[in-house]
């Protein structure tokens, strides 16, 4: 017999699931000092999302080398995130040569952190489309990243929907789900796909005084 839980019921009914579950990942757009590693550690987190690169409200939130050996020294893993501040409308992707453009900027940027060969990027697909907008548009900027980015694994964050439809031809290796955005079409009655990493279930977190998304985490991932 199953269990009838509220965390069962509430993945039922929203893609993300209980928002106040336990977790020991999440992302954040700010850079981290020692005094958020003290308070991430005291909820019990050791996994952190960061971006290489990009502003948001005038900020950078991007990932910095002293910030890598800081997050090492103290036993987190991190994984890495690609967005530009404009990828959160569509519009972004219809124009036909941001694929190429934002791959040459992964490949700066993974290069001036020196992050090693073959690991995987998520490439941020921040918004909510209908299923012929996600192959008209997002699907063409997809392929010129992967033509782009030859040393990288390419990674995807979007709806549950867009992984489904970039899996099937073969433009992303891994998975990071919006899973916070329940509201989106796109992640409406649909399963999460075999490969996926990462899913992110509540945004806006406060640890402390650094902002975070909680982030459920795959045997995958290993």
């Amino acid at each position: 017999s199953i269990d009838i839980t509220k965390e069962l019921v509430a993945g039922l009914l929203r893609s993300c699931g209980l928002k106040s579950r336990k977790t020991i990942c999440c992302d954040t757009s700010f850079i981290i000092n020692q005094d958020n590693i003290k308070y991430l550690k005291s909820e019990g987190y050791s996994i952190i999302g960061r971006y290489i690169s990009g502003t948001v409200s005038n900020r950078s939130k991007a990932l910095i080398p002293g910030e890598i050996n800081l997050l090492r020294n103290n036993n987190f893993e991190i994984f890495l995130i690609f967005q530009e501040g404009a990828s959160n409308k569509l519009d972004y992707f219809k124009d036909s040569s941001a694929g190429e453009r934002d791959g040459n900027k992964i490949n700066t940027n993974m290069k001036l952190l020196n992050i090693p060969e073959n690991n995987v990027v998520f490439v941020a697909i921040d918004c909510d489309m209908y299923e012929d907008d996600f192959i008209k548009y997002i699907v063409p900027y997809m392929e010129k990243i992967n033509q782009t980015v030859k040393k990288y694994r390419i990674g995807v964050y979007c709806s549950r929907l867009g992984c489904h439809i970039l899996k099937e031809r073969n433009l992303a290796t891994a998975f990071f789900i919006s899973g916070a955005s329940y509201g989106f079409c796109g992640n409406y009655g649909i399963t999460l796909p075999d490969l996926w990493h990462f899913e992110q279930f509540k945004t806006d977190l406060k640890i402390g005084n650094l902002q975070i998304d909680k982030v459920a985490i795959s045997l995958n991932y290993a």
